[in-house]
């Protein structure tokens, strides 16, 4: 249950990261399933994580448990993912405006 619980919170996390690089480097092209992937996904594994690991203090598991974890977690990631995209948009307009002015 160990690795489980390390396994899920590694993958989420790298995950999270590499997709957010991914679109803050336009590697990636924003469409409208990619919040799914990005923050939906993440949050899911982090929460199963977050689960097993209030199971291993002695919870009891329930799905509730883990949807519950899924909406914090989801907000968490939700913030880093604006701000990634806003940063994104501001350079591409930036980029637009220096190549009209040349």
């Amino acid at each position: 249950m160990l690795v489980i619980m390390i396994t899920t919170g590694l993958a989420g996390s790298f995950l999270y990261y590499c997709l957010l690089l991914g679109l803050a480097t336009k590697d990636l092209q924003k469409t409208r399933l990619y919040w799914a992937r990005c923050v939906g996904a993440n949050a899911f594994l982090l929460a199963v994580s977050a689960t097993m690991v209030a199971s291993y203090f002695g919870a009891e598991l329930s799905y509730f448990l883990t949807v519950s974890l899924w909406f914090v977690f989801a907000l968490v990631l939700h913030s880093g993912y604006l701000v990634v995209t806003k940063i994104a948009e501001k350079e591409s307009v930036d980029e637009n405006d220096t190549k009209s002015k040349d």
